[in-house]
């Protein structure tokens, strides 16, 4: 599944509060923290991001990056989640978009747990 990311910091923040709940997930899990992806590109060219533009996507106005599955990231910075938030306010994660996604990002690299 390829990742989609807005160029909008408002659009990113609408769709999660939209379909993230910080709620419990029976069985699951206990309270989840709402989390938004910062992602920073070089001034180098990505190699692997296709852009849509504007009046290309579901979303009248807005304008995206996909990047595909497996896609390298560094990390850049990870917010303290021990500090209380609002249930409408986000910790944001900081990653680095590899630019080719070539040689850098090894096969022993552990990938989220859910692949």
């Amino acid at each position: 599944m390829f990742i989609a990311t807005s160029l909008d910091h408002g659009t990113a923040t609408n769709f999660a509060l939209n379909i993230a709940s910080p709620d419990p997930i029976p069985g699951v899990c206990g309270p989840r923290k709402r989390v938004l992806f910062e992602v920073r590109f070089d001034a180098q060219r990505c190699m692997h991001a296709n852009y849509i533009g504007k009046g290309e996507t579901e979303v009248p106005g807005e304008a995206e990056l996909l990047l595909p599955p497996y896609s390298g990231f560094e990390v850049v910075s990870v917010p303290n989640f021990d500090e209380p938030k609002p249930d409408d306010e986000f910790y944001t994660i900081v990653l680095k978009a590899m630019h080719d996604n070539k040689g850098l990002v090894g096969e022993d690299v552990p990938v989220a747990r859910w692949h």
